[in-house]
């Protein structure tokens, strides 16, 4: 691969990639976590860094199978496509174009439809309001390590993009926090209070309307 070409175009770069990105949908497992371990090499370990507007295309064309890998059944594979993501995500121009795919994801992985498991209940029969929720006992993402990552990775999102571009995803936003507030893993929780207190300086207005849920997340 042209270190040039993969520098000065983000196209040409994607190009070079397309085995990789193809092998992420190999039924190995093995093949698909060597893809991964060249796309972190090329995309996030290389340096100089790449510049943003490269990331930006580079992030487009890989975002879904990116993604997908997120529910990879093999632990290393979810870790090494959090870290990409990560990496592409902190250094894009524009993320609003990635929220349609990362939310639904995020949310399956951690389990974030129903955070206190009490929606389908009856509001005469749901805790009262001063009643601290429970951490998540058994997150759909087994792993600590996982799980931290994707709370780095929503923090990032949080802190680049602009606070009006969260306007349609609010409800997944906020769940994702919440849950990751709830997570029995201590890191897990204490980057969720920081991505929270991020958002509440940004996006005070926005959030008006959630801060009782989410301070209710920050005592489990």
């Amino acid at each position: 691969m042209s270190e040039s070409i993969c520098r000065t175009d983000g196209q040409s770069l994607v190009e070079d990639l397309q085995r990789e990105i193809n092998a992420l949908r190999d039924p190995h497992a093995g093949k698909r976590k060597q893809a991964l371990v060249k796309l972190y090499e090329v995309l996030v370990a290389t340096k100089p860094a790449l510049r943003s507007d490269v990331v930006q295309v580079v992030l487009v064309s890989l975002q879904k199978q990116l993604l997908k890998s997120v529910e990879d059944p093999v632990e290393k594979c979810r870790e090494l496509s959090v870290n990409i993501l990560k990496e592409l995500y902190s250094r894009c121009e524009d993320l609003t174009s990635t929220f349609p795919f990362l939310f639904p994801i995020l949310m399956d992985r951690l389990g974030a439809y129903d955070p206190e498991g009490t929606s389908h209940l009856p509001d005469i029969l749901k805790p009262p309001k001063n009643q601290k929720p429970q951490v998540v006992v058994k997150p759909p993402e087994p792993s600590e390590e996982v799980r931290l990552l994707i709370a780095e990775l929503v923090n990032i999102v949080v802190c680049c993009a602009a606070p009006e571009s969260f306007t349609e995803y609010l409800d997944e936003l906020v769940s994702l926090l919440r849950v990751l507030a709830m997570d029995p893993y201590g890191q897990v929780q204490l980057e969720a209070a920081k991505t929270i207190s991020e958002l509440s300086r940004a996006a005070a207005e926005l959030i008006h309307h959630f801060s009782e849920p989410l301070a209710r997340s920050l005592f489990t």
